[in-house]
């Protein structure tokens, strides 16, 4: 067992074990009575667990009863409790702290208007406590918090809320949590979501993972208010359905729209993974039609270095973004991209051969703004080095045959190959480089408004030369 040396004074020291001050099994002060000692300071010698106690006075009364006054903290590691009176019964192995108590975390700050330590049932209690969780950050408040043995934490009459204490625009309640951090569950009862003080949704039940294992079940549920929607409840339901694959189904009830339903699957094999999402809003009230959004990604290795990408959206309607997300990325899209590609890759270069297209979302854009369809691509770039010359090599190559209706179509051709020799002096590194830039277009004459020079075949041919300098100063 630990010792640490407590307080030393003229011919007087006590000397106690820090286990047992910590966990209260056998605190040996019925021998001796000392009175106003000062400020005393109480320091693990254990690097791993270090524990420090800090306090302004300290009283021992035969009996086994000890007061502790006058600016407690406590330190162990990073988490700090502080109080202004405590006692301690070492019959009972109770440690009491009437008065109003502070735990404080780099995560985590807990207010308490009382709090007392069952030493021998290794439980620590809280009442009238105020919460702030600092890495989400998230507020509430609880009439009492429970932990015993470090493991298991009852929350009774909790509320959690995201928002500020100026604007409590919704709150989250519950009767009583439990928390078994043993088995990584977590179970709450009686839930309530309230937006503005209006009781929203009640959950009777609600279980839920506290550890990074999936676990089936409800998530917290998500609210919005907009112009175009109204006041927005979301309840996401998470299905573990295999190690590998995952479901989350959403109800989404919109006042001015009214309930769309979303899904999202997710998959990851040896050889593929991908995401499918759906979201289908049945008879919008404002729009008077069905609307829907579809989005899939996959990408699938194949043997011998070959791998395939599949990419693709698809919205029922121009509005559908603007009308039904929230955020500034997605309302201001004008094109959704539709593409499959085979890719041959080594360690120095990679081939790619696919074809998209596009679906139109903006009616704004004129056709010679729009993006053209590639019907097919390919593309080959590699990088490699001649080490007994001194030299390294580039090339970046495609051939593209493009669409767009109503204006050119056709084909071009670039190739830029590239020859460098990096030569390194003292720290100074110089990197001249030649490189030729070849284009050639192969163009539909059938629109000739569209046309350059009136020609069907325009080319080009650019010689590159730079000089890089890099240099090192230690």
């Amino acid at each position: 067992m630990r010792y640490c040396t407590a307080i030393s004074i003229v011919s007087i020291s006590l000397v106690m074990p820090m286990q047992s001050f910590a966990i209260g099994s056998n605190l040996d002060l019925t021998a001796c009575l000392v009175s106003n000692i000062g400020k005393v300071t109480t320091e693990s010698q254990d690097n791993e667990n270090d524990l420090s106690i800090e306090a302004g006075s300290i009283q021992a009364e035969l009996g086994g009863r000890v007061d502790i006054q006058e600016k407690i903290k406590v330190t162990s590691g990073l988490s700090t409790i502080t109080a202004e009176e405590a006692s301690y019964d070492e019959t009972t192995g109770v440690l009491q702290i009437p008065k109003s108590v502070v735990f404080e975390n780099p995560d985590l700050i807990i207010f308490g208007e009382s709090a007392k330590l069952l030493t021998k049932e290794k439980t620590a209690i809280i009442d009238g406590a105020d919460y702030q969780i600092l890495s989400i950050p998230a507020r509430g408040t609880a009439n009492q918090i429970r932990v015993e043995n470090g493991e298991n934490i009852e929350l009774d009459e909790v509320t959690y809320s995201t928002c500020t204490s100026v604007d409590n625009s919704w709150e989250l309640s519950a009767k009583k949590i439990v928390i078994n951090n043993q088995s990584g569950e977590g179970e709450a009862r009686n839930l309530v979501l309230r937006f503005k003080d209006i009781p929203i949704i009640y959950l009777p039940y609600l279980s839920f993972p506290t550890t990074d294992q999936r676990k089936t079940g409800l998530l917290p549920p998500n609210l919005g208010l907009s112009s175009k929607r109204g006041l927005e409840i979301s309840l996401p339901y998470y299905w573990n359905l295999a190690p590998n694959i995952d479901l989350t189904t959403t109800p989404t009830l919109m006042a001015k729209r009214g309930v769309q339903l979303s899904a999202e699957l997710r998959f990851l094999t040896a050889i593929q993974g991908g995401i499918t999402q759906i979201d289908y809003l049945p008879n919008d009230d404002k729009y008077k039609k069905d609307r829907t959004y579809i989005s899939h990604r996959q990408t699938i290795n194949l043997p011998s270095n070959w791998r395939m990408k599949l990419n693709g959206e698809y919205a029922s309607d121009n509005s559908y973004f603007e009308d039904l997300t929230g955020t500034m990325s997605s309302t201001s899209r004008t094109h959704l991209l539709r593409e499959i590609q085979l890719e041959h890759f080594s360690e120095n270069w990679i081939m790619e051969i696919g074809m998209d297209h596009y679906q139109m979302i903006d009616d704004s854009i004129i056709d010679e703004e729009k993006p053209y369809r590639r019907l097919p691509y390919f593309n080959f770039s590699g990088m490699w080095d001649n080490k007994a010359l001194g030299l390294n090599y580039a090339l970046a190559s495609e051939v593209v045959f493009f669409d767009k209706p109503e204006t050119i179509s056709g084909s071009r051709l670039h190739v830029m190959p590239e020859v460098s020799a990096p030569l390194n002096f003292n720290g100074i590194k110089i990197t001249p480089s030649v490189a030729m830039d070849f284009t050639k277009y192969n163009l539909d004459n059938s629109n000739q408004n569209y046309l350059s020079n009136n020609t069907t075949s325009p080319e080009r041919a650019v010689p590159i030369y730079s000089l890089d300098l890099t240099g090192v100063f230690k």
